[in-house]
């Protein structure tokens, strides 16, 4: 839909030299909902509400913190405005508040339109200011928090608004992450001089759309990843090796792409038998790892780019690989319609990722979706393919000791205290198994234990089963 209000353009000493900001918007179709939990593990977030007696939430009330970019003037300008318009049906005024610990991590300010948004509707709805402190940035809070307001504080038959500077990348790629377009470019203007008096303007229309594979907050996905020189158990070896062992059944003398490669251990293990493997990863810090280790491997390529939006051209892979990743993904199906792309005809899908059904499971940082057997089929069934499902690392009966350590991991998983980084587990695990492994840069063969996997139907209890496989043979179009 295009959005039809363009200010004309106003004499330059009217303006905030120095200032164009983007103005995205998203459509709500449908009404609110309550169901959007908070899942970013360690945070918590609450929604605060003004009342005539209540101005702001006594944690902004924060002297001296010039990080933080909402000061209490803005603030009695809201409540004030609010109870202005004591009787319009239209008004609201709450602030999304994000803790993790007794430390205050974000905000976002959702609002009606007031004077200065002169380009919104009556039923239209405002996310800012948005603030997130230093130290939680990168882990997904402020997208998190954005898609919070999205299905909880936003109502149907208007737009949710975000208006950001041009140079403010994060906040850019927060905005379209969520699903919001580009309404047009434009600026803050003033009035007899003042800049507080002064309303924003959108000078350049553009249409309000949702991209096809929107950019978005990345977070530090090193912290969660397998990285070279960090310690490892014996069965992690096995874990790790067995999905590497299982990806090179299927590739011999085929062109190979491994999706999300983190930093690329795998890539020379599979290029023994392939004939070209490329790996990409969407963390810089993977990326530049993989790509110092393979710079002068004469069958890998390593490149940078989002899973899900694959820069290659249709039918240029034989295999696609995902392990351990899918879960990290904000929209699943979008990779997997990119994957289907850029497979040839009878191309296979290789996926691995952890059992969320299985009892010691513990979600990991940054995570979206996981999926069970019966979701994962189910999802690749949606998106053209046709899978076979696997089982692998069955929880063994144990010795005393290893009963005991699987007690307390199960008491530790349900009261929310396994660490978040691959660095803290490494810590936890050389408390209870002593000393680890260093994982190498490549893949060796032979290197580890190789557990055998079991194939099994979606509808099967695999509870037991700590790690699910799956095979997507790719469907031609005309079966779709």
């Amino acid at each position: 839909m295009a959005y039809q209000h363009v200010t004309p353009v106003s004499p330059a000493d009217d303006r905030v030299p120095g200032e164009t900001y983007i103005y995205y918007a998203r459509e709500i179709p449908c009404p609110a909902s309550a169901s959007g939990e908070f899942n970013v593990p360690g945070y918590s977030a609450t929604v605060w509400r003004p009342a005539p007696w209540r101005l702001l939430p006594t944690c902004l009330l924060r002297p001296g913190r010039p990080d933080e970019l909402l000061c209490l003037w803005h603030l009695f300008f809201y409540w004030l405005y609010h109870y202005l318009f004591l009787f319009s049906t239209s008004r609201e005024y709450n602030i999304l508040l994000v803790f993790c610990g007794g430390e205050l991590a974000h905000y976002s300010v959702v609002r009606s339109r007031d004077f200065r948004f002169p380009f919104m509707a009556a039923r239209d709805l405002q996310v800012g200011p948005v603030w997130t402190h230093p130290s939680h940035r990168r882990r997904g809070v402020a997208g998190r928090a954005l898609a919070i307001v999205c299905s909880r504080l936003s109502r149907a038959g208007g737009r949710l608004w975000w208006v950001c500077m041009e140079g403010n990348r994060p906040s850019n790629l927060v905005a379209r992450s969520q699903g919001f377009a580009a309404a047009g470019t434009g600026y803050r203007g003033k009035v007899l001089g003042l800049r507080l008096l002064g309303s924003f303007h959108i000078e350049a229309a553009q249409d309000v759309q949702e991209s096809a594979a929107p950019a978005r907050e990345i977070p530090d996905f090193t912290i969660v990843t397998e990285l070279p020189g960090a310690g490892a158990t014996r069965e992690q070896f096995s874990i790790l090796y067995t999905r590497y062992h299982f990806a090179s059944c299927w590739v011999k003398g085929k062109d190979v792409i491994e999706v999300a490669c983190g930093a690329g251990v795998g890539l020379g293990f599979l290029a023994r038998q392939a004939a070209q493997v490329t790996g990409g990863d969407l963390d810089n810090g993977n990326y530049r790892l993989a790509a110092e280790t393979y710079r002068e491997h004469p069958r890998v390529r390593v490149r940078q780019f989002d899973a899900q939006s694959i820069p290659f051209p249709a039918a240029s892979f034989d295999v696609v690989i995902l392990f351990e990743a899918i879960y990290y993904l904000p929209e699943a199906r979008l990779f997997l319609r990119e994957a289907h792309r850029v497979l040839r005809p009878e191309g296979v899908l290789l996926i691995s990722s952890v059992n969320k059904t299985w009892r010691g499971f513990s979600p990991s940082p940054y995570s979206q979706t996981y999926y069970d057997l019966r979701g994962l089929a189910g999802l690749l069934r949606q998106n053209g393919f046709d899978p076979a499902l696997y089982t692998a690392f069955p929880d063994a009966p144990a010795r005393p000791f290893g009963a005991l350590v699987r007690t307390v991991r199960r008491i530790a998983v349900n009261l929310h205290l396994i660490p978040r980084t691959m660095k803290g587990k490494a810590l936890l695990k050389r408390l209870f198994y002593g000393s680890l492994t260093p994982i190498p840069r490549e893949l060796t063969e032979g290197m580890a234990p190789v557990e055998p996997l079991i194939e099994i139907s979606g509808t099967r209890d695999a509870t037991q089963y700590k790690m699910i496989y799956a095979v997507g043979r790719k469907r031609p179009p005309s079966s779709l």
